[in-house]
């Protein structure tokens, strides 16, 4: 699996800055058309809206900023209302949607617990995060995320530099990072380290967005081949001060074996039904907690027929898996052990075929061994999604596909 690396460890984080980052990976054109599409969308919520791409130069070395305006101030309750009727608009897929509703709600819930609200009726106020630059965020996050499928990517986070000192904010100074920063990333997996300068490096948003990521944090680059790159600059200037762009990079690990080490999470059930397992297994496989979950008929103590559930899950995402199995099953016990496995490297190609006389775009996973390719399989959301646009079976649908692909291979 090739590795996606964001490197934060000098310049910190920003929304605009993460959607600039990737927009590195895209053409003029490309970029064009993003800023028109949430320009459009966007403005006809608050006419003052207004995003813009530049390539700028900061201490000799070129990278994209984005330049947003947004006056109109919304509700936490409109702006959540936005989320989902932007995400059709723009058509995301569930995940991505569920990308910016999740940031959206480590937001509110940051805000609350700054605040100590714990009323469901209290009225709270987002201030600086209640315009539309807050939706440009995490919507047009989650639109790159959807567009370059960062989701095939193993993605590490390097310490985020979240600078220091004191900053004024609608409540007054306040300490860097600030409050709801600091409630947001002490319920993440992510490292901070404070410097280079006395300013706020790390904003909110940024931490939303990043704790929402299916990630790992490590404190240097993972062994690989960088085979892309992209800078990003913020839009305030600390005038070479140590501050540099913030980085994103793309890469190979070697061509070989991977090492790694996973988490076996096993319990027993013996009082819970189809539906809840069914809810269960979609659940975690939407917030892509698991690598792998097999669910296994058995007998249990007092010769009860149950189930046996087995969750394979990275380090990081053992916890959050234990807490679903127990809110979600009810169950007083779980098994945890670690296990070392090797995973041969995989790359994940698109490629179009024609249905029917009408192009159709798929995903093909390759599993590598060296050079060589040693499987390769269609992915099943594709097979299925064309099975229900053509109204045919599944089975039918993987023989065209497959069809297709050998004989454009010959």
């Amino acid at each position: 699996m090739s590795f996606l690396v964001i490197d934060a460890s000098s310049s910190g984080v920003a929304g605009d800055m993460l959607i600039a980052a990737f927009l590195n990976f895209k053409n003029m054109s490309f970029r064009d058309n993003f800023c028109n599409t949430f320009n459009e969308h966007l403005s006809r919520l608050d006419p003052d809206f207004n995003c813009e791409w530049h390539l700028v130069e900061k201490n000799g070395i070129s990278g994209i900023q984005m330049i947003t305006e947004a006056k109109k101030r919304f509700s936490i309750e409109k702006l959540k209302e936005f989320i989902p009727e932007l995400s059709q608009k723009l058509s995301l897929n569930s995940y991505s949607q569920s990308l910016a509703e999740t940031a959206f709600n480590c937001i509110v819930e940051a805000e609350k617990e700054v605040h100590n609200i714990k009323n469901e009726n209290s009225t709270l106020h987002l201030h600086e995060l209640a315009t539309l630059d807050t939706m440009f965020d995490l919507l047009g996050f989650a639109y790159l995320y959807q567009e370059l499928d960062l989701v095939k990517f193993k993605t590490i986070i390097l310490p985020i530099a979240v600078g220091g000192g004191t900053i004024t904010i609608s409540h007054g100074a306040t300490g860097v990072p600030t409050p709801a920063t600091i409630s947001i990333l002490k319920k993440s997996n992510l490292y901070v380290k404070g410097g280079p300068i006395e300013n706020e490096l790390f904003t909110p948003t940024g931490a939303a967005i990043l704790s929402t990521l299916n990630s790992k944090s490590e404190l240097f680059l993972p062994i690989m081949r960088i085979k892309q790159s992209g800078l990003s600059y913020g839009t305030k200037y600390f005038d070479n001060k140590g501050v540099s762009g913030l980085r994103v990079l793309i890469g190979e690990p070697p061509e070989s074996f991977i090492h790694d080490e996973v988490k076996i999470i096993e319990t027993n059930v013996d009082d819970v039904d189809g539906e809840i397992l069914g809810y269960l297994f979609e659940l975690l496989y939407d917030k892509q907690l698991v690598l792998d979950l097999s669910i296994v008929n058995t007998i249990t103590k007092k010769n009860r027929p149950g189930f046996l559930i087995k969750a394979i899950v990275l380090p990081e995402n053992a916890e959050k898996v234990i807490r679903t199995l127990v809110e979600e099953l009810g169950t007083l016990g779980i098994r945890i052990s670690t296990s070392s496995r090797h995973v041969i490297p995989r790359d994940i190609q698109k490629k179009s075929v024609s249905i029917d006389n009408k192009t159709e775009m798929i995903h093909l996973k390759l599993g590598l061994l060296g050079k060589n390719v040693v499987s390769e399989k269609v992915e099943y959301e594709d097979i299925k999604r064309i099975a229900k646009k053509k109204k045919l079976t599944l089975k039918e649908a993987r023989k065209l596909i497959y069809s297709e692909l050998s004989n454009r291979d010959e």
